[in-house]
């Protein structure tokens, strides 16, 4: 069933935890339950092109590091991030998904997935489902929910991080999705976000598939593409552009779009596909501007157009679809030693 890695609110990693009481605008000590601790503080050098070089001085509490210091009340503030735990570079702990051979391996694996934090989603071929909210989420202390920044005394302290991330294995109404709305079981507490109603992404999918019935490659490309009002104006004025972040010369020309926030056609989705279990050859996706980061390749925006028109190219699994839509090989060899 359609789903889609969306990601979960970023508070749920990205807390602001300690407010740090500094005693003089030249502390190098920040003040704890247990008595007075030395930062940690790092000179480094940034070069800048046409100035003298700059020095500056980035400081570290036990919380994170200090973004800002309020020099008029003597007030520093640090910031802790589940992101900036070791081992929560983005994705490595997604490596384990390619060795499942089932979504009850699925559902154990993501427990060693760190960051980002993603809605993860899974069918097999055996019929079964599964979703997990899957990332760090620290268990706070002190009664802190992570939505304001609260003394660095050590009182509100993370005590290690949760282990009830919510997770659903073939629920009963035989469907899972996500669309960035609230994903918190029924009386989940404390929660991982905070968003607010309404859902209307959601609760679109949610009124198609709950309809029931056998869907389709066909089915899920219109779910995919609805966009709830007529676009024969709307595209006109709905446009994304592909600017190059450096060469103007490399920019791409804009299309125009259906779709918008609060339809299941958001424009943000630059990438989707769907997967048949049944016939993973008959696997379709869509991604946009081309299969290349090279200007000049042919395959450079090679995608703006079938992207615009809401097409799909084939995601070929077997050996035998490779070589049948194999257009450009690659060969690298090493050098002779």
């Amino acid at each position: 069933m359609p789903g889609g890695l969306e990601e979960l609110a970023r508070a749920a990693l990205a807390q602001i935890e300690g407010e740090i009481q500094l005693p003089g605008l030249q502390a190098e000590v920040e003040v704890l339950r247990d008595g007075w601790e030395p930062l940690r503080v790092v000179v480094d050098t940034i070069l800048v092109k046409g100035e003298a070089p700059r020095v500056v001085e980035l400081r570290f509490s036990r919380h994170g590091p200090i973004f800002y210091e309020d020099t008029v009340n003597g007030r520093s503030y640090a910031v802790k991030a589940a992101v900036l735990e070791p081992g929560a570079a983005g994705y490595p702990g997604a490596l384990r998904l390619a060795e499942v051979k089932d979504c009850r391996e699925f559902l154990a694996a993501l427990r060693y997935y760190k960051a980002p934090s993603e809605n993860t989603i899974c069918g097999d071929q055996e019929g079964n489902i599964a979703w997990r909210a899957s990332g760090l989420a620290p268990r706070r202390t002190g009664g802190f929910d992570g939505r304001l920044p609260v003394p660095g005394t050590g009182s509100y302290r993370w005590d290690g991080y949760r282990n009830d991330n919510p997770q659903e294995l073939n629920p009963e109404r035989g469907w899972i999705a996500t669309a960035n709305h609230n994903i918190h079981p029924p009386g989940y507490d404390p929660p991982l976000f905070f968003k607010r109603t309404p859902y209307p992404r959601y609760e679109r999918i949610a009124e198609v598939l709950a309809a029931g019935g056998n869907y389709t490659v066909k089915d899920l490309k219109a779910l995919q593409h609805d966009a709830y009002w007529a676009q024969w104006r709307w595209r006109r004025m709905n446009r994304s552009d592909f600017p190059h972040p450096l060469v103007r010369a490399y920019d791409l020309p804009p299309i125009e779009r259906s779709g918008g926030a609060g339809t299941v056609a958001a424009l943000g989705a630059t990438y989707r596909e769907i997967i048949d279990l049944a016939d993973l050859d008959a696997s379709v996706a869509r991604n946009t501007p081309g299969q290349s980061g090279q200007p000049g390749s042919p395959f450079y925006g090679n995608l703006l157009e079938t992207f615009a028109n809401g097409e799909y190219f084939p995601l070929a699994y077997s050996r035998q679809a490779v070589e049948a839509n194999l257009a450009h090989r690659l060969v690298l060899r090493p050098a002779a030693l």
